[in-house]
């Protein structure tokens, strides 16, 4: 069995190439599996543009895409799992599981890695409202912020026509804010978002989105006297949480929005795609 591959051939550029290297067989502890969808998410953007402002550099000939799903074609002797399971996967065994029963495989990678971008549709709005949470979304466009308010936001806010946003936010809260924030903007909004937390609240920081990246941000005092923790999270989280998302994802029914399907062959559109954040929702590429 032979492979065919998109690779980031120079910045912002990938090309499909035949691999020379075979398949090999599954070790005892290791799967082969058959590959049906990935995703790109925003860091393969970054990564395949060669950004300055991502940690992680593209190497020769890099794969981009950094999650999948897929059927197990075959099993080691001492692996957990069989022939013909479905699973999600990330490159780190650790980070894998079986993926929810209720999922087409298109869409499991918009519910893996997931504002109204990829992560903020479906990590924000459908978990923490299917959780019992009461969401307040931002966005810069209307009609993401539709999508979510389909998805169970119950504020909504454009912070382009109201960049004191986090008056908003605190009008909406009683003026006490909100207990959890996640950033997907970055530097670009950090002063709004911490204005927007309650007393002895919650930061989490998920991307990097804005075009000002390198902005100095005063945060000390707000962060000190309001008791607020403020965190950065580039992974996504571990085995177990993985585990505990796909179990809640079936209990609840949720399926995520996908944004756009690609054909394997349309990968560098995808990329493409990925690049305009137009649409809310995940990016997937289907491969077989």
């Amino acid at each position: 069995m032979a492979n065919q591959a998109w690779q980031i051939t120079s910045a912002g550029t990938i090309t499909l190439k035949d691999l020379t290297t075979p398949v090999g067989k599954p070790g005892p502890k290791q799967v082969l599996i058959r590959i049906h969808a990935v995703a790109f998410n925003y860091r393969d953007v970054l990564i395949a543009d060669h950004s300055p402002n991502y940690p992680i550099q593209a190497k020769p000939d890099l794969i981009p895409c950094s999650d999948g799903a897929g059927i197990v074609e075959e099993a080691g002797s001492e692996s957990v799992w069989t022939k013909g399971d479905r699973v999600m996967f990330l490159p780190n065994s650790w980070l894998s599981g079986a993926d929810p029963r209720n999922f087409k495989l298109n869409e499991v990678l918009a519910g893996r890695c997931a504002g109204t971008g990829g992560v903020s549709c479906y990590g924000i709005q459908k978990i923490a409202a299917a959780a019992g949470a009461t969401v307040v979304a931002t966005s810069s466009s209307d009609e993401k912020l539709q999508v979510a308010k389909k998805l169970g936001a119950k504020h909504l806010i454009n912070y382009i026509k109201t960049p004191d946003w986090s008056a908003e936010v605190l009008k909406a809260t009683n003026g006490v804010g909100v207990d959890l924030v996640l950033d997907v903007v970055g530097a670009g909004s950090i002063e709004q978002t911490i204005k927007a937390t309650r007393f002895g609240g919650f930061i989490t920081i998920l991307g990097l989105l804005t075009d000002e990246p390198t902005k100095k941000v005063d945060v000390v005092q707000d962060l000190l006297y309001g008791c607020k923790t403020m965190r950065g999270h580039l992974g996504a989280g571990n085995k177990e949480m993985g585990e505990e998302l796909s179990v809640f994802m079936e209990k609840h029914q949720l399926h995520p929005p996908i944004a756009e399907l690609f054909e394997f062959e349309e990968a560098e559109k995808a990329l493409k795609a990925s690049k305009k954040l137009a649409k809310p929702g995940k990016i997937v590429v289907r491969v077989g």
